[in-house]
């Protein structure tokens, strides 16, 4: 699948929201630039699953299932 599940604490989003997210690293076979949309100037449109998770589309499809990112991860809202 090429979409990706976000979980932040308390988001306050809502479906339809746009975010930029930067610093993290490639998660399961999705290139880091895809997650990183900061990094090509992109913001990528959200749907929302519950307070704290949110889901994106990527390009690419994953290989595998997991969690990652890192611990340098920021969301920038728009």
């Amino acid at each position: 699948s090429s979409t990706v599940t976000v979980t932040q604490i308390a988001h306050g989003f809502s479906t339809g929201h746009w975010i930029r997210i930067s610093g993290s690293t490639a998660v399961n076979g999705i290139p880091l630039e895809e997650i990183n949309s900061s990094l090509t100037n992109q913001s990528v449109q959200i749907t929302v699953i519950d307070a704290n998770t949110y889901t994106f589309e990527a390009i690419s499809e994953a290989e595998s299932t997991g969690s990652g990112g890192g611990d340098e991860v920021i969301v920038h809202s728009y």
